[in-house]
């Protein structure tokens, strides 16, 4: 079945609802302002501006009383300025905003209470999220199938989506920032593709383009790696870097990618001018990077969140990646850097393991590059005898199944205590 499987129009739709089937049934088990719930700690941080802007009014004092300790202490108020003190930037909260209004709307007719946190508003963020990964994996899909069968395209993603940490942030930590972050990973990559790398592009384009990087940006600011793409993903004789340089500073391109990517960034500089009355401000405090310590192992093989031990599929990414480059591969060489130097921040962070976090958490947006490696992987695989095809169909199957039964049996941040210690990792998975 796999070998002929293909991701037509209406299967998108299947994959959506499958997805939220999952999303909402993980949500239906777990009570109200709680770690499992939409709207807690991070989630509340990032979702917090919704509430606050188009039913408060700006005010802070009018949230519900305890608002903050009844979602995990994601925000802060400062009751002397009246506003609500977040670190995390608005990015996430301007993509959920179609849905929050929904569900704003939908209290309203129906009598329900309308205080931004109650039950209608914490499931529409399950859409949100469902939405956000299909649009991705479609786009990433237009991408794909320019390069390989639809075949490869299809078992790619799907792979990738079942077989990665991707769909941990897809149906449980939906209020996360890292499925939005791959749809707009997903996104640039596409509009990249489609200009030619900027070679064919149009103004409204650029200004896709320019809005894409902000709002990319503007939910996780070193994410802004993701512009290499433009200068190393698919380098070949006709389309050089010196071409891309070029195109980059021509006047109409530089004017227009700028001032689209800084009109979405100033919603927030006035947020942070009114919130801690400076115009750029480092929000996360004492939570810093030490460059000169990083903690590899423990970001690729612990048992606590281990990169290559939640989600194997990357490890078939990675192994492949280097393997084009051995062969000096343009985007081999391109992959393999990017991941060493995602890699090696996430090593370099004041908590390597992300706190809470269901593999490398911040690797999650990285797939939509990672799958093109896997993809050629795949290609490769298909190339040999059919007996080989079927072996590693099966081993695909097992990879695939095991991530699935993590992903359910995940306690949260009550798994592991210890780095290293497995037996506990398998003793706790709740299988």
């Amino acid at each position: 079945m796999i070998q002929s499987f293909t991701l037509k129009n209406g299967l998108w739709f299947a994959l959506g609802g499958l997805l939220l089937f999952m999303s909402l049934n993980y949500h239906a088990k777990a009570k109200p302002f709680t770690y499992q719930s939409q709207i807690w700690s991070d989630k509340a941080g990032y979702n917090i501006y919704l509430p606050l802007l188009f039913i408060y009014g700006n005010d802070a004092s009018a949230l519900p009383d305890s608002i903050v300790q009844k979602t995990g202490e994601g925000f802060s108020i400062d009751t002397s300025n009246n506003t609500v003190v977040t670190k995390y930037t608005s990015g996430v909260a301007i993509l959920q905003t179609p849905f929050f209004l929904t569900a704003h709307f939908l209290a309203k007719i129906s009598g329900d209470e309308t205080t931004g946190f109650s039950s209608k508003y914490q499931k529409t963020i399950d859409f949100a999220s469902v939405f956000y990964c299909v649009l991705g994996l479609f786009l990433l899909y237009k991408i794909l199938v320019k390069r390989h069968s639809k075949k490869l395209a299809s078992i790619s993603l799907i792979a990738v989506l079942f077989g990665s940490n991707l769909l941990y942030y897809s149906i449980d930590e939906t209020g996360m920032s890292h499925v939005y972050s791959f749809f707009l990973f997903a996104l640039f990559l596409y509009l990249l593709d489609k200009t030619a790398f900027l070679h064919k592009s149009s103004w409204r384009q650029l200004v896709f383009i320019g809005l894409t990087l902000g709002l990319i940006t503007l939910i996780r600011p070193i994410n802004l790696l993701i512009f290499s793409a433009y200068f190393f993903w698919d380098l070949n004789p006709s389309n050089s870097l010196k071409d891309r340089f070029s195109r980059l500073f021509q006047f109409k391109t530089t004017i227009l990618l700028s001032l689209s990517f800084i009109l979405v960034l100033i919603p927030q500089l006035i947020y942070w001018k009114i919130s801690f009355g400076d115009w750029f401000v480092y929000s996360y405090g004492k939570e810093t990077f030490d460059f000169l310590h990083p903690e590899f192992l423990t970001v690729l093989f612990s048992a606590k969140q281990g990169v290559f031990i939640y989600g194997t599929i990357l490890l078939l990414s990675v192994i492949w990646s280097v393997r084009l480059a051995l062969q000096k591969n343009t985007n081999g060489i391109f992959y393999t850097i990017l991941f060493l130097l995602i890699a090696y921040i996430t090593a370099s962070w004041h908590d390597p393991s992300f706190g809470c976090s269901f593999g490398a958490r911040n690797l999650v947006e990285y797939q939509a590059v990672f799958v093109m490696p896997l993809l050629a992987f795949f290609n490769f695989i298909q190339q040999k005898k059919k007996g080989l095809q079927i072996v590693f169909s099966a081993l695909m199957t097992v990879l695939i199944a095991i991530n699935v039964l993590m992903v359910y049996g995940y306690g949260g941040c009550s798994l592991v205590s210890s780095h290293w210690d497995f037996g506990q990792m398998v003793d706790l998975m709740d299988l």
